[in-house]
């Protein structure tokens, strides 16, 4: 079953596209964010300490 507009693949190949990774990165930069958890160097700092502390 397929849905309307559907393509199956091995029958509709797309076309090949090929671009400079750089170029398109230079063009569309990240957006500046919020850190979504700040507690996580505190979590894998005690995470490390934990692993590395003796017996």
């Amino acid at each position: 079953m397929t849905l309307k507009g559907d393509l199956i693949r091995p029958h509709h190949r797309g076309r090949r596209l090929i671009a400079n990774i750089a170029d398109w990165l230079e063009l569309h930069p990240a957006e500046k964010r919020q850190p979504w958890c700040v507690e996580i160097p505190r979590l894998a700092e005690q995470a490390m300490q934990a692993v590395i502390a003796p017996p």
